[in-house]
This record gives C-alpha cells, sequence and structure tokens, in this order.
C-alpha cells in the first residue's frame, strides 16, 4: 500500500522571533526576517523538497562539507573562532509581552530547566 506522505527538514539559521532575545550574532551571519523564512519554507513545501535550509548555501552544503572535511579539533577551533561557542552566553529568551495569548502562552514564559542532581535530571520551572 503506498500513501501520499511527505515531510520537508526546515533548517534556519537565526530567526528574528524574540526567541534569541540576547543572543550574539555568530561571525558572517545576520539575523533573518520572519516573513522571508517563512516564504522560504512554504515554497520547499510546495515543491515537496527534502529540505529546507536559509540560508542555503552555508546550512545545506558548507557545514556539513566543513564537518567532512575537518578534523574535530579544528571544527571547534573554528567554531570558537566565529563566536558559536559563547553566541548564547547573553541569551534571555522572548519576554511574555512577544507571546501570543493563548492556551499555552503561560507555560511558554516559564521554561523548563534541567537540573542535574542526586537522582539525575530533575525538570524544575523557573519563572522569566
Amino acid at each position: 500500500m503506498k500513501y501520499n506522505i511527505h515531510f520537508t527538514m526546515v533548517c534556519p539559521n537565526t530567526v528574528g522571533t524574540g526567541m534569541f532575545s540576547g543572543s550574539k550574532m555568530v561571525a558572517g551571519t545576520k539575523l533573518l526576517k520572519a516573513d522571508d523564512v517563512t516564504a522560504k519554507i512554504i515554497s520547499g513545501i510546495r515543491k515537496n523538497r527534502a529540505m529546507v535550509a536559509v540560508p542555503s548555501f552555508p546550512v545545506k552544503i558548507l557545514t556539513p562539507l566543513a564537518k567532512l572535511l575537518l578534523p574535530v579539533r579544528w571544527m571547534d577551533g573554528l567554531n570558537r573562532m566565529m563566536g558559536m561557542w559563547d553566541a548564547n552566553d547573553t541569551w534571555i529568551g522572548p519576554s511574555c509581552n512577544t507571546i501570543k495569548k493563548g492556551p499555552t502562552s503561560l507555560d511558554a514564559c516559564k521554561p523548563l530547566i534541567c537540573m542535574v542532581g542526586d537522582t539525575g535530571f530533575e525538570p524544575v520551572t523557573s519563572t522569566v
């Protein structure tokens, strides 16, 4: 039996939705506009693409190629030089004011934080 089911994997870089508030941009990247990314995703789905990468060349080709060709130590050094290791050190996330009101809006304002204890990972909610 054959089913008409398709999927599209979406791999965007940092999108300006408020989710990455406070984060530093990695060298060579820019904050993407949500409308532009959405248009590319919809176009990819309509064309039945298996993958939509935004921006296409760095995400779809350059990064996988570098991972294939460079030793892990070199990739780590490259990531460190580009600022990937500390890009989220100043991350604060979205404010509750930017989240649309709805059934899950309160949950979105209380992110789940995993803390390591004697029993392993214990979910702890915190207020933002």
